[in-house]
Formats: structure tokens, C-alpha cells, sequence
């Protein structure tokens, strides 16, 4: 173990939030206290493309990941594969991150508070993975290729995004307008990323939609919204396994991207 390492960044323009807004997001969503169970449900949920990763990867024996708060994802691969973790986030809780790896196990890693556009990585990992990141900034290009400074030269490259497009753009601007606002739709694009690997010289190992309706909401709801919200979550609830099983860009509520030097 190591000590979290402190870094104040200015941020970047073409940001969509700052670090107060997440600050301020996790106090009102409160997570589960820092147990491996919890962590365990949230990160098995993506075993097939942790495997897809490691494979992809080689022998890996380090991982970074990029906006890694609260550290559940990064706790629970780094457990899973016995890797170094590294992880970098603009929440100051580092605490936090460090409670997370402690109960999967971890005892090899750095929990980094600090400013993705100003931060010069002192190593680079066999892994990295970007979850729920890139959408939040308006360039796209800048964002996506500054990622593989934390990449060994031999290394795999997992990113989620969300998807708002299709059948979700509608029922998120009438329910989940606030939440809509600080994501930028481009990134919810897959010539995004096939654009990101043939500029970089990337393979993709694969690149898709995954999940069902994302019918949560991020917002109060007045009469009306409920009136949508509570009709659409029981429904997405129920199609959820047959709408997994035929993921598209019309309803599912991810996509998915892996890439390999």
C-alpha cells in the first residue's frame, strides 16, 4: 500500500461538470459502506468484459482507472486478477477509493486525487478501463486520446459510456432533463470509438451495445413525470432479460468498447 496521492487541477473548459458537482452528487446518492458483497454485485455484473479485458491484455499486472470514485469497479477487477491498482479521481475522498480496495484485498495500489488534464501519470498499466468518463466533455478526441498515456505499450483500453439516444433521448428529456445536460451526446456515437482506433493505431476487440431501458431517473419528479417514470420502470424491469439478450442502439443503456495496442 502507498500513500493517495494529492493533486489540485484547474479542470478543463470543455468540461461538463466540475468537482463540486460530483462532490455534491455522491452526498445526495449515497453508497453502500465499503464491504466486498456490495462490490462483488457491482462488479460481476461486467465479468464477461473484465475477461474479454484480461485476455486482450495478456498477463496484466497493473490497472488504472480513469474517474475511479468511489472504487468498487477498480477494487474488484484489481481482486480478481491479483493487479496493482491505480486509480485517479477530482473527488477529494480519497478515503474512500482506499475502503473499497481494502475490503476486496487489495494491499498494492494508489488512490490519486487529482485533475485528468493536468496530471502526468508516473506509470503506465497493462490496463485501463474508463467508466462513465468520457461523455462528460466536450472533446471528445482530446479526452479519449489523453487515456492512453496510462496505457503500457502492450496494454487494453475498456470504456463504457452511456447511451441517451434512440428510444431513451425522448423519455430522458422528459424525466431526466438535468441528468441529460451534462452528458454530451456525441460520445454516444460507435464512429466515435472506431474513429479514436484507427487515428491511434488501435485494435478494437470488440465494440457494442449492452444492458436494458435505463428507465432510473436522476431528478424529483413532479405529478406528471411520475405519471411516465412509474409505467416505464416497472416495464424496463420486466424486458430487462430479453432486452440484454438483443442489445441496440434503440433502447440499451450502454455501450461497451475494448481496445488493444
Amino acid at each position: 500500500m502507498e500513500q493517495s496521492i494529492t493533486q489540485e487541477g484547474s479542470g478543463d473548459p470543455n468540461a461538463l461538470t466540475d468537482q463540486s458537482y460530483w462532490c455534491n452528487y455522491y452526498r445526495k446518492h449515497r453508497l453502500p459502506d465499503p464491504n466486498a458483497e456490495s462490490i462483488i454485485v457491482a462488479g460481476s455484473r461486467l465479468d464477461e468484459c473484465w475477461d474479454e479485458t484480461i485476455k486482450a491484455a495478456g498477463k496484466p499486472k497493473s490497472i488504472w482507472e480513469i474517474g475511479c470514485y468511489p472504487g468498487r469497479y477498480l477494487a474488484y477487477v484489481a481482486a480478481r486478477h491479483g493487479m496493482r491498482a491505480l486509480g485517479l479521481d477530482f473527488n477529494d475522498d480519497t478515503e474512500t477509493v482506499e475502503q473499497n480496495l481494502a475490503a476486496m484485498g487489495v494491499t498494492d495500489f494508489k488512490a490519486i486525487h487529482a485533475d485528468f488534464f493536468s496530471y502526468t501519470p508516473e506509470e503506465k498499466a497493462d490496463v485501463v478501463i474508463s467508466l462513465g468518463f468520457v461523455e462528460h466533455f466536450q472533446d471528445l478526441d482530446d479526452v479519449l486520446d489523453r487515456h492512453l498515456h496510462y496505457l503500457s505499450d502492450t496494454g487494453a483500453l475498456f470504456v463504457i459510456v452511456p447511451n441517451m439516444r434512440g428510444l431513451i433521448f425522448p423519455y430522458k428529456l422528459l424525466v431526466d432533463r438535468a441528468n441529460m445536460s451534462i452528458h454530451n451526446l456525441a460520445a454516444m456515437k460507435l464512429s466515435v470509438y472506431r474513429r479514436f482506433a484507427e487515428r491511434n493505431n488501435l485494435k478494437i476487440k470488440f465494440l457494442r451495445y449492452k444492458g436494458g431501458f435505463p428507465a432510473n431517473v436522476h431528478q424529483s419528479l413532479n405529478l406528471f413525470q411520475k405519471l411516465i417514470y412509474r409505467p416505464a420502470i416497472t416495464l424496463a424491469r420486466r424486458a430487462r432479460p430479453l432486452l440484454e439478450r438483443h442489445p441496440s442502439a434503440l433502447y440499451s443503456s450502454e455501450i461497451v468498447a475494448l481496445f488493444a495496442r
